[in-house]
C-alpha cells in the first residue's frame, strides 16, 4: 500500500491544483523532478499519478516539454471529500471485492473471445464519455466488472456481484464524486490490455492493484 499512498499524495496535489485553478487550461505543471522534490516521492509514482489524468484527457504529456492542462472536467477529478460513515462502508465493500474479482480476471483471460473484448472496449468508451457524470460513469464501471463475471460462466460469481452493485449503487456513486473517475478508467484500460494479451497473471495483478489503489485513496481522503 505504501506505493499507492505516494501515488494518492500526488493525485491529491494535482487535483487540488486543478480544482483551485493553480493551473488553468494550457498551463504547464511542475516537472516530474520538481514534484518528486516537493512531495518526497519517486519518479515512477509521479508518472503513474500523471497517467491517471492523461488517460482521461485532463492532462497531456508532450515529450521533451512537460505536462499541460488540456481539460476542465472538474467533476472527473472528484471532490476529495468523504464522510466517515461512507468511508467505512466502502472499505468493507472493496475488501470483499478484493477477495473475488482478481481471480475472476485471472480466469476470464484464458477464455475471453474477440467479440467479448470488443464489448469491453465499448463499455470502456462509454466510461470515458461519462467521466464527468458520476452516476453514469458508475453504471458503466459496474457493467465492466459484471461483464467479466458473466464471461467467467460462473452464475454465483455473477449473481454475487450483481447483488453487490445493486445494493451499493448509491454508495459507489458517492465514492466516485469523492475520488473521481481517473483511477477507475486508468486501471480498466490496463486490465483490458492484459485480457487482450491473455496474460492471466497480469490481469489478476492489475485488478488487485485497482482495488488496492481505491482502498488506499479512500482511507486518506
Amino acid at each position: 500500500m505504501e506505493k499507492f499512498d505516494s501515488i494518492n499524495l500526488i493525485v491529491g496535489y494535482i487535483r487540488h491544483g486543478l480544482i483551485y485553478k493553480t493551473w488553468d487550461i494550457g498551463d504547464k505543471l511542475p516537472s516530474e523532478n520538481e514534484i518528486c522534490k516537493l512531495l518526497n516521492v519517486s519518479r515512477s509514482s509521479v508518472r503513474c499519478a500523471l497517467a491517471q489524468y492523461t488517460t482521461l484527457g485532463i492532462l497531456k504529456s508532450v515529450h521533451g516539454k512537460g505536462t499541460y492542462v488540456c481539460s476542465n472536467q472538474i467533476t472527473a477529478l472528484g471532490s476529495g471529500n468523504i464522510s466517515d460513515s461512507l468511508r467505512d462502508h466502502i472499505i468493507c465493500h472493496l475488501e470483499f471485492r478484493r477477495m473475488l474479482e482478481p481471480d475472476i480476471a485471472y480466469y476470464v483471460s484464458s477464455k475471453i473471445t474477440p467479440q467479448q473484448l470488443k464489448n469491453l472496449h465499448s463499455i470502456l468508451d462509454s466510461m470515458l464519455a461519462a467521466a464527468d457524470h458520476p452516476d453514469l460513469f458508475v453504471q458503466q464501471d459496474c457493467c465492466f466488472h459484471l461483464f467479466l463475471a458473466q464471461i467467467s460462466g460462473n452464475p454465483i460469481a455473477y449473481q454475487t456481484l450483481q447483488n453487490l452493485f445493486r445494493d451499493n449503487l448509491v454508495f459507489l456513486q458517492d465514492m466516485n464524486r469523492a475520488l473521481g473517475s481517473c483511477n477507475a478508467y486508468y486501471y480498466h484500460s490496463d486490465i483490458l490490455k492484459a485480457l487482450e494479451n491473455m496474460d492471466s497473471s497480469q490481469a489478476r495483478q492489475l485488478m488487485r492493484n485497482h482495488i488496492d489503489k481505491s482502498l488506499s485513496e479512500i482511507r486518506i481522503v
